[in-house]
């Protein structure tokens, strides 16, 4: 399965990310999305319109998705992302939004 090493640079799931943007999506729509254990890919590695079930063949996987669930204490029962998950180490989960935290980053203040 293909899938990214580390997060990148603009990954949303990051603490240094830029706050409030998430593409088209509410927070409440990609924390759904990742925590559905949709195959969510690398935002930096594929085209606009792809179908998330191309993420893992066609296009990698977003690390920022795969250690915000660990981070998040979600275990998937899909046995390729519990796969891939094994082997993520707390200290990979450091430089990313918790839950809470993520949707404080990400909700415009009105």
């Amino acid at each position: 399965m293909k899938h990214c090493n580390t997060p990148c640079q603009e990954c949303p799931f990051l603490k240094t990310s830029l706050a409030g943007w998430l593409s088209t999506y509410t927070p409440e729509e990609l924390h759904r999305l990742v925590m559905a254990e949709v195959s969510f890919p690398c935002h930096m590695t594929h085209e606009e319109d792809i179908e998330f079930n191309q993420a893992g063949t066609e296009y990698p996987l977003c690390a920022g998705a795969l250690r915000y669930m660990k981070k998040g204490c979600k275990l998937p029962r899909r046995a390729d992302l519990s796969a891939l998950m094994v082997n993520i180490t707390t200290k990979e989960c450091d430089n990313i939004l918790s839950i809470p935290e993520f949707f404080k980053h990400h909700t415009k203040s009105k």
